[in-house]
């Protein structure tokens, strides 16, 4: 289990601003707790999109592992 909870003060000046790069989580799971700041994004349609937070929720990411394999063979 890794857990990750950064400890950041929030900041108008986006140099100060601390986070993820945009990736895509290769686990098997994630669980998240999202405060009022918010930042989570999910890839929709190619393009990344905000989700609303909801400090009353968690949000369970069930990350690439299910994503589909292509399977190619060989000729």
């Amino acid at each position: 289990m890794q857990i990750a909870h950064p400890h950041t003060k929030p900041s108008s000046n986006k140099a100060q601003v601390h986070g993820l790069l945009p990736h895509s989580d290769t686990s098997f799971v994630t669980i998240v707790h999202e405060d009022h700041v918010g930042g989570l994004q999910l890839m929709k349609d190619g393009k990344w999109v905000g989700v609303k937070p909801n400090p009353q929720a968690l949000v369970v990411n069930i990350a690439d592992f299910f994503q589909p394999i292509k399977l190619v063979s060989e000729k």
